[in-house]
């Protein structure tokens, strides 16, 4: 019979590979004997998903590798939704909307900049405690007013920081 913390591992395993959180190459060996467990599994792909994010974001500024981006940007919101719950949750999906973001502001699309107002507000919405909630709810104001020329919304969203957030450091960018 299978220990019932070896059963969660494996299961996590299962499911991020299935969401593509992590490659085929991972493995569960970490070292000689040792069994990883379920928050090692989760901070390693989010390890992974931050390097990657960082990389790209450095090496191709003028976004000539598009389906990266958009990949990427996928892999992070699978990973937000497979590990709601983990500290990293609400970066990964800040990550995804800044990809995201980028992308709308070079190539345009509606659709786009509106899964990025989406992805601030899950920010905001499901982490609001968490030190990027103010950030994301200034940026989806930003993208009202500036990209999808929508004043209201954008009050609203700089409004919430204002109410929300009076400690903050978005706090006198949105008032």
């Amino acid at each position: 019979m299978i220990d019932s913390r070896l059963r969660v591992v494996y299961i996590v395993i299962i499911l991020s590979v299935t969401l593509g959180v992590m490659g085929p190459e991972f493995t569960l060996a970490q070292g000689k004997g040792k069994r990883s467990s379920s928050r090692d599994l989760r901070e390693s792909s989010y390890s992974e998903l931050r390097a990657q994010y960082m990389s790209l974001r450095n090496t191709d500024a003028d976004l000539t590798r598009v389906a990266e981006w958009k990949l990427l940007s996928q892999q992070l919101v699978r990973y937000a939704n497979a590990f709601p719950r983990n500290e990293n949750s609400p970066q990964a999906l800040y990550y995804a909307a800044l990809l995201l973001e980028n992308l709308f502001l070079r190539f345009g699309g509606t659709d786009r900049a509106q899964l990025c107002v989406r992805l601030f507000e899950r920010v905001a919405q499901e982490y609001p405690g968490h030190i990027l909630a103010d950030d994301a709810l200034l940026k989806k104001g930003d993208l009202y007013r500036f990209e999808l020329d929508n004043r209201d919304n954008a009050r609203r969203s700089y409004s919430e920081v204002v109410k929300a957030y009076p400690n903050s450091d978005m706090y006198h960018v949105a008032k």
